[in-house]
């Protein structure tokens, strides 16, 4: 066996076959031969006069004469097999019959392998030049899928269309699972007409095989097994504004987990960041910053919230001079405000950055999770940046998971980029990114969701709920607000991948018993994208995210 290469095409040559002919990993066809049948559907052996073969490494060509004899029949045919650099493969036949004999069937088979092919759509042109949309069975098919063909077309995984063409006789399709054959055969003539046929001496066969493929690779979204629980979703108080009851009343239908709202209890102004958050309606995720002075800070907290019917999901408790949370003011924020706030979490880490939680790792045992923020803009400001950064959010994840083992992991608050400059006199705020209410934002917030959920993250924080570094303002609903519509009412995510997650990528949702995909194009450019378990074709937007329902 020898393989051969037509452009984005390989064929393996087997004796003056083409078998297991591919593009790139994805199988095209499996076989295509030339046999010669007996009147008892007894396929003749071939013997090879003569085989030539010229490969110039992108394209090839092969020419070969054949004889087939046994009793009556003596036949002889000769072929060529024409591989361009195009993707182009072309079979020719030209054959006469040296005896007068008895046949059921002389010419082309062509295989379509089923892995590839099985309940997928296709598109056959019948001789008269009517086209029908139809479906390889995906279950075996006890009657010719296909009739009158002149050609067949259907989609590789990859988006590309693969198109086989027929003449010099009619042709049609069987499933060839019936005799345990692991293929579709293609062959000619109909079954519908008598058989077997005598062919005088002297009778010329001449057939044509065309194999096409067209089109770039697309992008495809498939789905694993697996099943990840979604972490807890919430957004962050704005830090400079107040929300509206008109924001308040939008954010609140998102149905989101949480609400992040800081309290620094050094400061004056707690007290009116915490009647505001209060006011949303919002169980809250509280990051308590704390000084030396914690004991009488945490004491008045304690005061304030006694009084107060507001509703605690989690205190992330920090220091404002410390790189990750030391123990002993977890212990001291539990022994004051656990008494006030029944079940919530208290959870222990960084306001800065993942690397202080790792460099700086704390004594974990008095907290119920850990947490630290995230941003993809910490060394490059770029769109390709930002992309490239999503794929570490898992990793992240997994890490403290690995070095607080049995800890629930908190990513909070994730903002497109850093809130302030830790390193820099007075811990600068950083301006509002302009991509904020850009669907690329959009899209790299629902792939970090993919990956934060894969990961075993318990709960994330994005942006804020109102404001320039929110998901609205003015009004408007920026597209990272409508993605979060599509998560709403998941009960898991699912497995996904990419087969370009550069370019396209997408979030895998289980609602209602069916999947959703959330398919982002972080592209500049509309993106056609192969997704859900059809592997339809879909267009997406450029910086977009697509809700695509699929069964």
């Amino acid at each position: 066996m020898r393989t051969l290469r037509a452009g984005p095409l390989t064929a393996t040559l087997d004796g003056v076959n083409l078998r297991w002919i591919r593009y790139g990993s994805h199988e095209v066809l499996r076989h295509v031969y030339i046999a010669v049948r007996d009147p008892y559907w007894g396929t003749l052996a071939n013997e090879v006069q003569s085989l030539d073969i010229d490969d110039h490494g992108d394209s090839f060509s092969i020419r070969c004469s054949v004889v087939n004899r046994e009793g009556p029949v003596h036949f002889r045919w000769a072929a060529r097999i024409d591989g361009g650099a195009d993707g182009t493969i072309r079979w020719t036949m030209s054959g006469q019959a040296l005896s007068t004999f008895l046949k059921n069937r002389i010419g082309f088979c062509v295989l379509h392998p089923i892995a590839e092919c099985a309940g997928k759509a296709c598109q056959v042109e019948h001789t008269g030049g009517s086209i029908a949309a139809g479906r390889f069975p995906l279950h075996v098919s006890p009657h010719q899928p296909f009739l009158d063909m002149r050609s067949i077309a259907h989609r590789l995984p990859n988006g590309v269309l693969a198109n086989v063409s027929f003449s010099g006789d009619v042709f049609e399709m069987e499933d060839h699972r019936n005799w345990s054959d692991a293929s579709y055969k293609t062959y000619s003539t109909p079954l519908a007409l008598p058989y077997p046929v005598q062919i005088e001496a002297g009778t010329r066969i001449e057939q044509s095989v065309t194999l096409t493929v067209s089109g770039t690779p697309l992008p495809r979204i498939s789905l694993g097994e697996s099943r990840y629980p979604l972490p807890e979703i919430g957004t962050a108080l704005p830090a400079t504004r107040v929300l509206t009851a008109a924001e308040t009343e939008l954010v609140r239908d998102l149905g989101l987990n949480h609400l992040r709202v800081d309290l620094h209890l050094s400061r004056p102004d707690w007290r009116t960041a915490l009647s505001r958050a209060s006011e949303a309606g919002i169980p809250l995720e509280c990051a308590v910053f704390v000084t030396d002075a914690a004991d009488s800070e945490l004491s008045r907290l304690a005061q304030a919230m006694s009084s107060s019917a507001t509703s605690i999901r989690r205190w992330l408790i920090l220091h404002e001079l410390e790189a990750a949370t030391n123990a002993k003011w977890i212990e001291a924020a539990r022994a004051h405000l656990g008494p006030v706030a029944p079940g919530a979490e208290f959870c222990g880490g960084t306001n800065w950055f993942f690397a202080e939680l790792n460099r700086n790792r704390p004594d974990f045992g008095p907290m119920d999770g850990v947490c630290y923020p995230l941003t993809p803009q910490v060394h490059g400001f770029d769109d390709a940046t930002i992309i490239e950064n999503v794929a570490c959010h898992g990793d992240l994840v997994r890490s403290a998971r690995q070095f607080a083992p049995g800890k629930r992991v908190v990513v909070s608050p994730v903002t497109l980029r850093w809130r302030f400059h830790p390193a820099a006199p007075g811990h600068p705020e950083a301006e509002p990114d302009p991509r904020q209410s850009s669907g690329l934002c959009a899209a790299w917030m629902v792939v970090s969701l993919k990956h934060l959920a894969s990961a075993g993250a318990a709960s994330v924080t994005y942006f804020e709920a109102a404001g320039p570094k929110g998901l609205l303002e003015g009004g408007m609903l920026f597209p990272a607000f409508e993605a979060l519509r599509w998560v709403k009412g998941a009960s898991c995510a699912v497995e996904s991948f990419s087969t370009d997650p550069l370019r396209v990528d997408a979030l895998a949702l289980e609602v209602d018993g069916r999947i959703r995909l959330l398919a982002a194009n972080f592209s500049a450019t509309e993106e056609h994208v192969m997704a859900g378990a059809e592997d339809r074709l879909h267009t997406l937007p450029p910086r977009s995210v697509t809700c695509i329902e699929t069964v």
